[in-house]
């Protein structure tokens, strides 16, 4: 029998679910499960997790709180999992690292292909598709390696997401690139399964920390359509 290539770890307290999730997701992927944070955290630092379906609701300490522990050593995808429908917990989401964010009730095969998306963004770079090691436009030189952007000597690390976006901006100077487009570059192939709400507030931190390096923001919005960076 063929080695299972990606371990999945699902974090949630309801032992139904992770019952469930265990069930759907066993056929194609090595599935660890827990009931807790701390247990969810030893894993990681213990066993080869190559994502984590981490819920929002767990005893002790929240998914939020749990998600900024696991940035504090580990870049694994984590998708949260959440019965809220509100942005103020999707941006408390992202803030915390989180790659992407599913509300409860969510069909198998959205959850599916979201974890396809960040598995193929974390782990298959399209080797086809050239990266500068550095982008420069004006002041503003954005560093692959590490992910910093610096604008006149001053360094700022980006998150994974925040990074993808501003590279695609940028390599696309001056030109609109579509709402679609982001979504389908950074999160899946169709834009079909992400809420575009999570667009949003990826580009507004994105913008708000251009604007505190720099004093300005390069990021145009074509409001309904998408965005334009442009610097000459």
């Amino acid at each position: 029998m063929e080695d299972k290539p990606y371990t999945i770890l699902v974090v949630d307290d309801d032992p139904d679910i992770r019952w469930g999730l265990y069930r759907l997701l066993k056929t194609t992927y090595k599935v660890v499960t827990c009931g807790t944070g701390a247990e969810g955290l030893s894993l990681l630092k213990t066993q080869d997790i190559h994502l984590c379906l981490l819920d929002v609701s767990l005893p002790g300490e929240n998914g939020f709180a749990v998600c900024r522990k696991i940035r504090d050593f580990s870049g694994v995808p984590i998708i949260m999992i959440t019965v809220n429908d509100d942005e103020t917990s999707l941006e408390e989401g992202i803030t915390s690292g989180a790659d992407d964010y599913v509300r409860k009730p969510f069909s198998y095969k959205e959850l599916s292909l979201r974890i396809m998306a960040q598995l193929r963004r974390a782990y298959h770079e399209n080797e086809n598709v050239p990266h500068e090691d550095i982008l420069t436009i004006g002041p503003y030189a954005l560093n692959e390696a590490d992910h910093t952007l610096t604008v006149a000597g001053n360094a700022c690390s980006l998150t994974s997401k925040e990074y993808q976006l501003l590279f695609c901006l940028m390599h696309h100077n001056g030109c609109l690139v579509t709402r679609d487009l982001l979504l389908s570059r950074i999160w899946d192939e169709t834009g079909r399964y992400v809420d575009t709400n999570t667009l949003t507030v990826h580009m507004s931190r994105l913008r708000k920390k251009l604007m505190k390096m720099s004093g300005q923001d390069p990021v145009q919005t074509v409001t309904g359509i998408g965005y334009r960076f442009s610097v000459k």
